[in-house]
Formats: C-alpha cells, sequence, structure tokens
C-alpha cells in the first residue's frame, strides 16, 4: 500500500472514532433527568450557602481525606449507598450529629448526599458552620444526590462485599426521577 492511501485509511477510522464518541456524549447528556435537574436548582437556590459538587468532582476527591455521609432512612441505605457511606438518619439534630460525627470529619472533606439532596441540604447547611469551625476542611452536599449518581450508571453497593444496580425510589413520586424504572427496589429482598 502507498503511505498516501494508509494516511487517509487513518485519518478516516480517526474521524469515524471521533464521532462515535461526540454521539456517545451526546446519548449521556440525553439521559439527564430533567424533573431531577428541576429540583437539583430548586435546592441550590434553597440551599445558597451549601456547595455542591459534581458527580465527576466527587469521584476525583475520594480519598482518605473524604468522609460521605448518606442522609437517608435505612432501608433506602440498606438497598444501595455508595461505597465507605456513613449512615445518618435524616431526622438527626444538628447538635446530635456534631456530638457523633464531628471527630470522623476532623481534617477531612465531608460530603453529604441523600435520594436527590434535600435532606442532605438541610442536614449540611445545619451543621456546616460547627464542622469548619471543629476542624473539617469543606462541607459539600453531591449534586443530584444517589439519584443522579445511579441514572450516570455509577458504581452502588448493599453491602461491604456486594456491588447492586438496584436503588430505593423513597416513594412513587421521586421515583420518577430514576431514569430505569427496572433498577428500584423498596426492600433488600427483592435484589
Amino acid at each position: 500500500m502507498r503511505p498516501r492511501i494508509i494516511v487517509k485509511l487513518i485519518l478516516v477510522l480517526v474521524l469515524a472514532m471521533s464521532a462515535r464518541l461526540t454521539l456517545n456524549n451526546s446519548l449521556v447528556h440525553a439521559k439527564e433527568n430533567k424533573a431531577l435537574s428541576k429540583t437539583h436548582n430548586k435546592i441550590t437556590r434553597q440551599f445558597s450557602s451549601v456547595a455542591h459538587i459534581s458527580s465527576d468532582e466527587f469521584s476525583n476527591t475520594l480519598s482518605e481525606k473524604t468522609i460521605v455521609f448518606d442522609v437517608r432512612e435505612r432501608p433506602e441505605y440498606d438497598v444501595s449507598h455508595i461505597a465507605g457511606a456513613v449512615h445518618i438518619p435524616p431526622n438527626i439534630s444538628p447538635e446530635r450529629f456534631i456530638k457523633t460525627y464531628s471527630d470522623m470529619a476532623h481534617g477531612k472533606t465531608a460530603i453529604f448526599y441523600c435520594s436527590v439532596g434535600q435532606r442532605s441540604s438541610h442536614l449540611a447547611n445545619n451543621v456546616q458552620g460547627e464542622l469548619m469551625r471543629r476542624g473539617t476542611r469543606a462541607v459539600y452536599n453531591l449534586e443530584g444526590g444517589l439519584f443522579k449518581w445511579h441514572n450516570e450508571e455509577r458504581t452502588l453497593q448493599s453491602t461491604p462485599d456486594n456491588l447492586t444496580l438496584y436503588i430505593h425510589p423513597y416513594n412513587q413520586y421521586w421515583g420518577r426521577m430514576i431514569n430505569d424504572s427496572s433498577k428500584l427496589r423498596y426492600r433488600t429482598d427483592l435484589q
């Protein structure tokens, strides 16, 4: 084969791969749930003093200098959660949270999440000042919560040794923010 033909073939392959990547990125963005995005925008307005972190930034932040708090009911947590997340009941008082968890967050970045961000933003808003005074490096809420994380097909676990594809929808209303309804579970024995 002539060198020019080889160069043209390589160019065609590169262009085809580039077009495929563009199509894949378009599909990923098309999967964004509009109801979830609208809810997140409302939450960021309601809790304007709480910093929010994207899924990508969160994934790059995970380390021994990060502590993750899952602010959902126990059955929700038991169906699935982010690996290493500490379960926090959503009705915990700010005083109880600080007393119980501030030492764990000392010197670390604290990241809160719940299903969509409402409960976790509420708790983060109420404890971030005291956490920062006690040595927490930064406080964030996960943008879009666990529902966005799940919709992006990121890793979840139900126990330390068990990865899962399922998520607890909280209820039917909020469950509409999950893109794949076949992945909804209210109980762990259905997995």
